[in-house]
């Protein structure tokens, strides 16, 4: 009995590492967006980074955030005193709103 609890477990152990080897990496906590060799976890704080010398801001996952104070606040200073250019580079951008008009 003990010898099958056994097999049985280690076949398991062995189909759930071949299954996560395949599966998605969790995206959970990586970095979405690079700025020159930089890279930042939040669109918000990628905009920030964009300066003069860097204004290209490359999306390395899809990424979804909802519009808050910190987006808002970097859009708005950002677009008016320098402008940034935003590359997909193939990922999807989502951004979600609560508002209902």
């Amino acid at each position: 009995m003990k010898r099958k609890i056994f097999l049985f477990s280690a076949k398991l152990l062995f189909l759930m590492t071949v299954f996560l080897s395949f599966a998605p990496k969790n995206t959970f906590g990586q970095n979405a967006f690079t700025v020159g060799e930089h890279e930042y976890s939040s669109l918000s704080a990628a905009i920030n980074a964009a300066n003069s010398d860097e204004k290209s801001i490359t999306q390395l996952r899809d990424y979804t955030s909802e519009v808050d104070e910190d987006l808002s606040t970097a859009l708005k200073q950002n677009l008016n005193l320098k402008g940034f250019t935003l590359d997909l580079n193939g990922k999807t951008l989502k951004i979600e709103t609560n508002e209902v008009t």
